[in-house]
């Protein structure tokens, strides 16, 4: 399953393997099996394997955002969103960015906005759907969420009610995750989208918002929530 993933025409690369691994969550098997067999298919291919643990520093061991695994220390703040936000020049690219920092979405539940709700009117209030054009959420029960704004002038100032989205011939969320992922490559953005969404849910824990609807909001299971985020959790 994740080697399928692989770019085939291209030599097998620490790049490649980070594009790939970018797409997972972190705190999931998933992304800790595709570890531990990329590093097996990278000792194959006789690729430096300092240089392998070196660049997927974070994504290996204890999964935990919080954890002394490097991390904690990519969690990016406000002022670095805006930022970067700031440098893109694509209309299509400045949409996807901000709307992934201001609702802390996965990649792929882009498609799943419930556009009835993406109104100024709204007041930057949103429903994610459970599935919307063949685009199914993540688990095998996904369920509709509502989520607000941490920063709700993020809403307002990048005018996130005008929907855009790159045109994707998948519709895993493994394929529209690829999608994102590229567009953040091909802008030279130097972290990937999850860590806006990390960002999120760190954000909503300092604005005080209770734990459990925090994991809602991000369609957590609160025990799956509270392992990811333990570190901030407890300092809160």
């Amino acid at each position: 399953m994740y080697y399928k993933q692989m770019i085939l025409n291209r030599p097998f690369s620490i790049e490649q393997v980070k594009s790939v691994m970018g797409s997972y969550e972190l705190g999931t098997r998933q992304l800790s099996l595709s570890y531990t067999r990329f590093k097996a298919l990278a000792k194959f291919a006789q690729i430096d394997l300092q240089a392998f643990e070196r660049e997927l520093k974070g994504l290996q061991g204890d999964y935990s955002i919080g954890s002394e695994t490097g991390i904690k220390r990519q969690l990016l703040t406000d002022e670095e969103i805006v930022s970067w936000y700031n440098q893109l020049k694509s209309p299509l690219s400045k949409w996807c960015f901000g709307a992934l920092a201001t609702w802390g979405l996965r990649p792929h539940e882009l498609w799943l906005i419930d556009l009835d709700t993406l109104s100024k009117a709204n007041s930057g209030l949103i429903t994610v759907l459970p599935e919307q054009n063949g685009i199914v959420g993540k688990g095998k029960h996904p369920r509709s969420r509502s989520i607000l704004p941490c920063r709700p002038n993020w809403f307002y100032d990048w005018e996130l009610w005008n929907y855009q989205l790159p045109q994707s011939k998948g519709v895993t969320a493994r394929d529209l995750g690829h999608v994102i992922g590229a567009q953040f490559k091909r802008n030279k953005t130097p972290f990937l989208p999850y860590d806006l969404r990390h960002a999120w849910a760190v954000r909503a824990l300092h604005s005080g918002l209770p734990t459990s609807q925090a994991a809602r909001a991000m369609g957590h299971r609160l025990t799956v929530h509270e392992r990811i985020y333990l570190y901030w959790i407890d300092e809160q």
